[in-house]
């Protein structure tokens, strides 16, 4: 029997597939040593909850703690509160005054600022042209008039 060449040599193995290149991740935000990335309202929120959670835990453990009625007077009213009731209410009338001071101060150096009339430029416009000073007297103080020495 008569082998053919083609016979003779060894079978060639089965074609692998093709390597399937990993899944590219998605981009994530990339941010320089010492940049920050940008504030969203998101985040802005959630950090107010939480500031606020803490908050709130530390008000009602102050309370559980000064929960001892103490004796208030002001003025000519007389009373018995228990202490953390007396102390919040301290800190509320401080913070409401000094809210009442913060927005009279407020409303009066808004009424003391110009509003401007004119409308915004459009965007993309040249900016208006700046006009020298008007020739004058120099700003400042006026010099003294030259005093006459008496003669001697």
């Amino acid at each position: 029997m008569a082998v053919s060449p083609e016979e003779q040599l060894p079978p060639k193995p089965a074609a692998a597939p093709e390597p399937v290149p990993p899944p590219v991740p998605a981009a994530k935000p990339t941010v320089e040593r010492g940049r920050r990335l940008p504030r969203t309202r998101i985040s802005t929120a959630w950090v107010s909850i939480v500031s606020a959670l803490v908050l709130l835990i530390l008000l009602v453990v102050f309370i559980a703690q000064n929960a001892h009625p103490v004796d208030v007077s002001f003025l000519m009213l007389h009373g018995r509160f228990p202490l953390a009731v007396a102390l919040l209410a301290a800190v509320a009338g401080g913070a409401l005054i000094a809210v009442i001071g913060g927005t009279l101060r407020m409303v009066q150096l808004r009424r003391a600022v110009p509003r401007r009339k004119a409308a915004p430029a459009p965007v993309g416009a040249a900016p208006a042209p700046v006009r020298p000073p008007e020739p004058g007297p120099a700003p400042g103080p006026a010099p003294e008039p030259a005093k006459e020495r008496p003669q001697e």
